[in-house]
């Protein structure tokens, strides 16, 4: 690891922002001036706005905290929406880009919301799945059909990636920092994980520091 990257924020490298490089760049290949609305503003989402961000494109981040769309907005959002403010986002989403996103990335694994990439794209668009669940989605399969829509998985990152990854943290590109927003001492583990179970939206990434 490039010495410039302090171990506090190394530590959520291989997941945190591993898997929404891979996401972007090698399954979304975001391109500058894509539309890139991205479903879910966790610790993963949030990588995955400053990828698609870095990437060039114009990221639309969707959630139902206020406090997630805030740190999206800092991390390179240039949109926000609040899903519970709105009955349709997929339809928003049409509206606010003239027919669709180039990409849709869901990083929750909730169906209704993978179902919501799928409608929020246009012709042509790029579905991708970042987000794990084991239950069954619907979509409309005359859609992908008619629309020649992309839908792929994503899942992790290949080593051969970490070395421009890594640079571009080093170089500060990407903002690992502002995603660890809470270290306990090893002695309070057990507190963090209280807290991680609680599920409050100021949380992005914890770590432990023994």
């Amino acid at each position: 690891m490039p010495e410039g990257i302090p171990l506090v924020e190394g530590s959520i490298i291989s997941d945190a922002i591993s898997t929404p490089y891979h996401a972007v760049v090698n399954r979304a290949r975001v391109k500058p001036g894509e539309n890139v609305a991205i479903f879910g503003c966790g610790g993963v989402g949030l990588s995955t706005v400053q990828m698609a961000a870095v990437a060039g494109g114009n990221v639309i981040a969707v959630d139902i905290f206020d406090e997630k769309l805030e740190y999206a907005k800092k991390l390179g959002a240039v949109e926000t929406l609040n899903a519970k403010e709105h009955e349709d986002v997929a339809k928003v989403i049409r509206k606010m880009t003239g027919g669709g996103a180039d990409v849709a990335m869901e990083v929750i694994g909730y169906p209704p919301t993978i179902e919501a990439a799928y409608n929020a794209v246009r012709w042509g668009g790029r579905v991708i799945v970042v987000g794990y669940t084991h239950k069954d989605i619907t979509i409309n399969a005359g859609r992908m059909m008619f629309r020649e829509i992309e839908m792929k998985g994503s899942l992790g990152c290949g080593l051969q990636d970490y070395p421009v990854l890594l640079n571009l943290i080093a170089s500060g590109k990407i903002n690992v920092k502002e995603l660890v927003t809470h270290r306990y001492p090893l002695e309070e583990i057990n507190e963090g994980l209280a807290f991680l179970d609680k599920g409050d939206p100021s949380l992005i990434r914890s770590i432990v520091i023994p």
